[in-house]
């Protein structure tokens, strides 16, 4: 079965298809067989269309809504229908089951730090998190250009929509820190790749250690 993912790029779009190869070597797939209600699919989408072309069948998907956008996100499963699908002896496909993914809404990054307020002295620990799970994030796709004075960045971890890494002033004094994701860096499960993203103005304070004052005694 070959059922790709509905993404953003489909979001307005009402139909779907998919393709499912039966496997009959002996006789061959009994053309008249093949029709809307050899499969079923959840969450309230319809098939509203199906051809054969050989032992490759394709299933025309409707949204359950007005568009895929409007309609139920997440897993779609596919399971037999009423009547599946027979060979030209009138065997019936006898199991089937497979899914596919609505994931219209890109996924987008939040940041948020460690520690509120000014920080003295420390390494700033950032979260990102996204509002869809995600691959592909590396430390090379997190800039600190906007920031005022340099930082290090390191010890990327997390997986999925959760990250944390973090960022360590390179010089002393009050330095700004502002975190910002390129665009198209990560990708979700459907397909969608991620939007930049600004963190807000975060003040770092690296004070340089004090000189220790010397008292000269007489005797």
């Amino acid at each position: 079965m070959n059922a790709p993912a509905v993404n953003a790029t489909q979001a307005v779009a009402t139909t779907t298809t998919i393709t499912i190869s039966y496997a009959d070597s002996l006789s061959g797939i009994y053309s008249s067989s093949i029709a809307t209600n050899n499969i079923a699919v959840s969450n309230g989408a319809t098939v509203t269309g199906a051809n054969l072309s050989g032992n490759v069948a394709t299933y025309t998907i409707t949204a359950p809504a007005a568009s895929w956008s409007a309609s139920t996100q997440g897993s779609y499963a596919i399971s037999l229908g009423a009547s599946p699908a027979r060979d030209i002896a009138g065997n019936a496909v006898a199991s089937l089951t497979g899914s596919f993914l609505v994931q219209t809404t890109p996924p987008s990054p939040t940041f948020s730090f460690g520690t509120a307020g000014t920080v003295t002295n420390a390494v700033e620990t950032i979260t990102l998190l996204f509002s869809n799970p995600v691959t592909g994030l590396t430390l090379s796709d997190i800039s600190t250009a906007g920031s005022t004075g340099s930082f290090s960045l390191s010890n990327l971890q997390g997986s999925g929509a959760s990250y944390t890494f973090q960022a360590a002033p390179q010089s002393q004094g009050s330095t700004t820190l502002q975190i910002s994701l390129t665009s198209g860096s990560v990708t979700d499960a459907a397909g969608n790749t991620g939007s930049s993203s600004d963190s807000a103005n975060y003040t770092i304070d690296t004070k340089s250690p004090a000189v220790p004052t010397v008292t000269a005694r007489t005797t």
